[in-house]
């Protein structure tokens, strides 16, 4: 299981954020989190679109272009954040979600991570 990651507001932060990303890359290439296949700290932070966009993906489970409180949910269960609840998730999209659809899309995901 990893550190949540999670703010007092119960958001995840950057650092959490990176932490979660690297965890779901490295299950979905059939390594640990520790691998090899995992982008560098210095791609992540710098902004890589690409990183980014990987990153995204990694979340929207459907690839309809948004994600989903149930997809957020199933992603940081699938990595040990059993706590969370999907009443959880849906607040933290709601904090996200500018245009007020009930999903994150790309922008307000890039958004996000600024």
């Amino acid at each position: 299981m990893i550190k949540s990651g999670a703010n007092a507001d119960g958001l995840i932060n950057f650092d959490g954020f990176v932490t979660v990303y690297r965890d779901l890359m490295g299950r979905s290439h059939g390594g640990s989190a520790s691998g090899n296949d995992i982008a560098p700290d210095s791609e992540l932070e710098g902004g890589a679109d690409e990183s980014l966009k990987e990153a995204f993906r990694v979340f929207d489970a459907d690839g309809n272009g948004l994600i989903s409180a149930q997809e957020l949910h199933d992603a940081l269960k699938s990595i040990g954040f059993e706590g969370r609840k999907l009443s959880d998730c849906v607040n933290m999209i709601k904090r996200v979600d500018s245009d007020g659809n009930g999903h994150v899309d790309y922008e307000e995901f890039k958004a996000m991570m600024k």
